[in-house]
Formats: structure tokens, sequence, C-alpha cells
């Protein structure tokens, strides 16, 4: 069916072959009847490197503008290391619209890039479901997914009591920790 030709293709570069996605979905669809009942919310979570400072690249605006007189592009001026520097926003997205914004955030700095005590200035500023860490890196962690489940949890048993909980994640290294799973299997 087209259906099945347009699955085929968005799995395509997730699964090796189509044996190994027709497992994950009828894994998928397992859990689903597993849920007794219960109306499923659906949550995938992610995370992506955010950089302060931005290259100076075609279609980047920023609001003053400093031209270069060699290459007439916007320039900030920042140090390498600086440019380098990134944190993480980790959040997740979910099929009830009602639910999704309560759902947390995670902005993770290092503890270079943020100290904990601007952390604490800035924490009051961040709406209720933003959360910010520094941490020894500002990369993903085992421990940092586990909290951040922990979070979700919370926020899912408010706003969504009831409802069981479907947690999607890529095959990132940390994503599948036994200790994430243990975690998940808790959630709701």
């Amino acid at each position: 069916s087209a259906f099945e030709t347009v699955l085929w293709t968005a799995l395509a570069d997730t699964f090796i072959d189509k044996t190994q996605a027709t497992v994950a979905w009828a894994h998928w669809n397992a859990q689903l009847r597993q849920a007794d009942g219960r109306q499923v919310l659906r949550v995938n979570i992610d995370e992506t490197p955010v950089p302060l400072f931005f290259d100076c690249k075609t279609g980047h605006i920023t609001r003053t503008a400093e031209k270069s007189c060699t290459s007439g592009y916007v320039r900030q001026k920042s140090t390498r290391a600086a440019r380098r520097t990134m944190f993480t926003h980790m959040a997740a997205i979910c099929d009830d619209s009602t639910v999704q914004v309560s759902l947390p955030q995670l902005l993770i700095c290092s503890k270079r890039t943020l100290r904990k005590r601007d952390a604490k200035q800035l924490e009051p500023l961040l709406p209720a479901n933003v959360f910010l860490v520094s941490y020894r890196s500002a990369w993903m962690t085992t421990d940092l997914l586990v909290y951040y489940i922990g979070l979700l949890s919370r926020a899912v048993k408010k706003h969504a009591p009831g409802r069981l909980a479907m947690l999607l994640l890529d095959a990132c290294r940390t994503h599948i920790h036994p200790r994430v799973g243990v975690c998940a299997e808790n959630m709701v």
C-alpha cells in the first residue's frame, strides 16, 4: 500500500532492513495491546545541541549588524572557543496538545559555560516546565536522561492522569542504557 511505502521510506535510515522495522512495529503494537484499555500518550524524547554563538552564514539574522570589511557578512565578536561552545536542549513532544505545553524541557550547560550561581539567578526567569542544569559537560548522559524521565513522569501523572505514556527514543547509546529502560518502565 502507499502507506507502507511511505512508512518504509521513513524508517529506512533508522533500521538496517525491513525485518527489523517489522519487529519494531510488532513490539509497538504488543505494547499497545498491554495498555489494558487505558488511553495511550505517545511521547517522543530527543535532544539537540544549540550554539551560544552562530557563525556568519547565509540566513542568520541579528539585530545589530557589524559588517566585515572583507566578506560583507555580519560578524559576532567572539573567540574560537566561544564559537564552539554549545548547550543541549532536551525536550519531548506528544500527541496531545493540552499535555504538550506542560512537558518538561531541559537546558544542559557545562559548568564552564554556566556557573551554579548564575544558574540560580536565571531559574526564576524560566517557565515552570523549563529546567536549567549546570553539569560537567553539555552532553546528554544516562544520569541526565534518567533525571529527565523522572521530570516527565511527574508531568504526565499531573497533566494526563491515568494515561499510559509510551516513550519513543532514537537508538543513541545513552537512550538504550538499561537504567533508562528501568526508569521508563516505572514511569506511569
